[in-house]
């Protein structure tokens, strides 16, 4: 049966309330029964039933019939009304008629098997005194629960025979009625309750070894369990024991803010599902409801279809699915890997803020992050992301990635997703563990609260000519590295770190802030060292963030992308800029604010809300860094990028090579006026060769002027007036 119009949810629903008014007339019926009057003729004005002769003569047959266990009947008819006054009924979808009778069968042995043990109990003294007290006719079970157990089975298999006859059909009956899959379901909700926490038992046991019995940290993935999942909320609950070092070496959780009230849901997530199924509906699209996850920022609705309903029916109801829910915007994934179901991720209500703080006190973070002494830790550079749909904290390997991408529209999350990274470094690993280089080309402006950390190898750098020193130096370091590697027999810089006996070598993160600048003015000699970096430097310990609002494939290049396969991407304008990042669609359907796609190193998109840390925590955090460690940078390091210039200064006057200076002002004076940049034009506005004209060019590329060549279309100007 299904209920495609809305007159005949009017009729289900009516038939709802019938069976629920049934329950309660039966219910009440049983708890006013008059024995008195039912065992002679009284006058009606004198029978005690509440609903007089009707009420009494119904209870007096039930109870005759089947004994204590006519409760049963009200019991099922009440379980059987809420479901059809369920938002979202499962028994108007199809079902088959052989499944129904098999239904039907199953009630009727159940109802035989239930007044059998009832029956049974009647050997009990107890049980026969609350049979003569309620005078329900002599027997526990009634004159079937007679019938089947003391003249039926008794006879035949005696007493223990019977009961264990009994409980079987009990068992088989129950699977009948409810189907197999619901008693799976029910089984493994009640393996998962903590008992021992619900009735406090060895509570003061499960404190002491909390920590030890915490789960490992994996991969986390953006698929649905096989039931509802809704993470804990409860802000007054108190937070795991953290493991931090007892000599104070590293950031405490006093120096983060508290962690913010939580509004409870109000049941919005149920009222979405039914509104969504019923849009399903009403497109002619037969599914069900089989999980619900609900997330700080988005719920997913992870929607079954039926036999023979194809997934494109599903993504191609997008907009309309949008507009009945009323939605800024909806994500199909189909199919959920691993899974049967099409998830669809619908933006809550009501939005929640995912602290900085939350990830920090989680046994994600903290199994993974912690460097354990005389140790090594699970994750060497953890990547502090935020949650997922799920609730579920967001922890990254770095090295395993072993570079990150990070991209998106401008304002959407991409700077706080770097400070979370950082500040999440910062709370977790020492100078001697971890070392930064911080590439901020817009002049310093992200990067200015880390100008003192001690964890950086140099200034934080925000000239282009000294990006190019810094990457060459990370090159040479590699290059250092790997001949140390190799002359100790070993393969990477972990186990090298396992077995030297003398200093050890700390991982370096080199992080960029704004790709995009960089690879305008000097791409050409940016992106080999990059593409050498990218591919070589894993082993060594040395690891790339890059971050860029621009995501164009003038900026990430083919070459960058074959080599970062871990990539974050907030949301962007369009989905070409979508494809760009994460060579999928997706990200042009993100809300902002933290709202991100990050692809892990298996290949998997998953959905995750960033975490935020606050302008006072970065403070505190990074105040701490600074009393805590002295500020040692790379002398000769710091030295090359103080002299960066040097080399260039008196072409930079002359305007480089045998390009004079006026030459190079009017070059660019003409390409700014008439908005036009190719060798030809210049060679007919300053009657120069082919071969000079071709430098003036280069070295407007250069200086950012004007952008790269574009094949056959024009260069664009960068600069102004």
């Amino acid at each position: 049966m299904t209920l495609k119009t809305p007159e005949d949810r009017f009729l289900w629903k009516l038939v709802g309330v019938a069976l629920l008014a049934v329950a309660v007339f039966f219910a009440v019926a049983l708890v006013s029964y008059d024995w008195q009057a039912a065992s002679s003729r009284v006058p009606a004005a004198a029978n005690g039933n509440l609903f007089g002769v009707v009420g009494n003569a119904l209870a007096h047959g039930s109870y005759l019939a089947f004994g204590f266990a006519a409760w049963c009947l009200p019991v099922a008819m009440l379980v059987g009304a809420l479901k059809v006054l369920a938002p979202v009924p499962k028994e108007v979808e199809k079902v088959p008629n052989g499944r129904i009778v098999l239904r039907i069968a199953g009630l009727m042995l159940m109802a035989l098997s239930i007044t059998g043990l009832f029956q049974l109990a009647g050997k009990w003294e107890w049980v026969r005194e609350a049979v003569s007290y309620a005078h329900i006719g002599g027997a526990a079970g009634g004159k079937l629960g007679y019938w089947f157990m003391t003249c039926g089975l008794e006879k035949g298999v005696a007493t223990f025979g019977a009961t264990a006859l009994t409980l079987g059909l009990l068992a088989v009956s129950v699977c009948m009625a409810v189907g197999l899959k619901t008693v799976r379901s029910g089984l493994a909700a009640a393996a998962a309750v903590d008992w021992g926490r619900l009735f406090g038992i060895g509570a003061e046991s499960r404190a002491s070894t909390a920590c030890e019995r915490s789960p490992a940290p994996s991969a986390i993935r953006d698929r649905p369990p096989a039931s509802v999942r809704k993470p804990s909320r409860d802000s007054d609950s108190k937070p795991p024991k953290i493991r931090m070092p007892a000599d104070g070496t590293l950031p405490g959780l006093d120096l983060l803010d508290p962690l913010p009230q939580r509004k409870g849901r109000t049941g919005e997530d149920v009222e979405t599902g039914a509104k969504l199924m019923e849009t399903l509906e009403v497109f002619g699209v037969e599914a069900t409801l089989s999980d619900t996850i609900e997330g700080p920022v988005v719920t997913q609705y992870a929607v079954t279809p039926a036999p023979g309903v194809r997934v494109e029916r599903i993504t191609g109801l997008a907009r309309d699915l949008q507009r009945a829910l009323k939605a800024k915007t909806i994500r199909i994934f189909a199919p959920i890997p691993g899974e049967d179901t099409v998830g669809i991720q619908i933006p809550n209500r009501t939005r929640e803020i995912v602290t900085f703080r939350e990830i920090v006190e989680s046994a994600a973070w903290q199994n993974s992050a912690t460097w354990p002494k005389g140790g090594s830790p699970k994750i060497p550079v953890p990547l502090l992301l935020g949650k997922n749909v799920a609730g579920d904290e967001v922890v990254e390997d770095l090295t395993k990635m072993p570079h990150l991408l990070v991209a998106g529209a401008s304002g959407k999350g991409k700077s706080v997703c770097l400070s979370a990274i950082i500040n999440g470094f910062l709370m977790c690993r020492t100078p001697e563990q971890l070392r930064l280089i911080l590439v901020d080309p817009k002049g310093g402006t992200e990067f200015k609260v880390y100008g003192k950390l001690p964890h950086l190898l140099v200034p934080v750098v925000t000239d282009v000519k000294q990006v190019m020193v810094a990457l060459h130096w990370a090159a040479a370091e590699m290059a250092r590295r790997q001949k140390i590697i190799a002359e100790a027999g070993t393969s990477d810089i972990r186990e090298y770190n396992a077995t030297a006996n003398g200093e050890r070598m700390p991982y370096i993160v080199v992080v960029i802030d704004e790709l995009a600048d960089i690879m305008i003015q000097s791409k050409r000699d940016v992106e080999p060292v990059l593409s050498r970096l990218m591919a070589l430097a894993r082993a060594t310990g040395i690891h790339l963030v890059l971050a860029t609002q621009r995501p164009d494939v003038q900026v990430i290049s083919g070459t960058i992308k074959a080599n970062i396969p871990g990539r974050v991407a907030f949301a962007t304008g369009s989905a070409t800029d979508s494809r760009t990042i994460l060579d999928e669609s997706g990200a042009e359907t993100l809300i902002g604010d933290g709202d991100m796609l990050y692809r892990t190193s298996d290949g998997l998109t998953v959905r995750a809300q960033g975490a935020f840390v606050s302008r006072g925590e970065k403070n505190r955090i990074v105040g701490f860094a600074v009393r805590q460690w002295p500020s040692v940078m790379d002398e000769d390091l710091r030295n090359q990028l103080e002299h960066a210039h040097d080399d260039d200064g008196d072409k930079q006057a002359g305007g480089g090579d045998d390009v004079s200076a006026d030459e190079y002002e009017r070059a660019k004076s003409i390409v700014i006026d008439t908005n036009r940049a190719s060798i030809s034009h210049l060679q007919r506005q300053m009657r120069v060769g082919y071969n000079h004209a071709a430098k003036i060019i280069d070295l407007l590329e250069k200086r950012g002027v004007i952008g790269p060549a574009r094949g056959a279309g024009p260069r664009e100007v960068l600069a102004a007036e």
